[in-house]
């Protein structure tokens, strides 16, 4: 309704191919939105259609709402989705970048899957941050 506050998912898809109706990443039609569309976010105002927006959080920054749309999904779609590597449990997942963005919603998936996460950091402090999120087995490429 005007004046809810939303962020924008950034898939854009038509919906129309039942090629989609499971897995909107199958659908021939999708596209990421103000990459492979002809408009986007990098404005005042922007054109989205109505099934790519999701209400923000009120405990959460404009920043910290807009990255589940994007990392959370492309985690759960490359590792759990049956599209993907269809993750299972006792399955051992390697994580490049497991402290980043789209890497530690990668190790809480396998996690949380009962997977086995190795997780490849790049610092000590990268290292205690996924330690911190339960994964046991991490390698410092420092």
């Amino acid at each position: 309704a005007p004046g809810d506050r939303v962020v924008a998912h950034c898939l854009s898809v038509e919906l129309e191919s039942p090629a989609g109706h499971n897995d909107t990443m199958m659908d021939p039609e999708q596209r990421i939105w103000g990459f492979e569309t002809n408009f986007g976010g990098l404005a005042e105002l922007a054109i989205v259609k109505a099934n790519q927006l999701m209400p923000k959080p009120e405990h959460l920054t404009w920043e910290e709402a807009a990255v589940p749309g994007l990392v959370n999904s492309t985690a759960y779609r490359q590792l759990v989705s049956r599209n993907g590597a269809d993750m299972k449990q006792g399955d051992i997942v390697l994580i490049w970048g497991a402290s980043g963005g789209l890497g530690s919603y990668a190790t809480q998936y396998a996690l949380n899957g009962g997977a086995i996460p190795v997780c490849v950091v790049s610092s000590p402090e990268k290292a205690r941050i996924v330690r911190a999120m339960g994964a046991e087995l991490v390698i410092d490429r420092s």
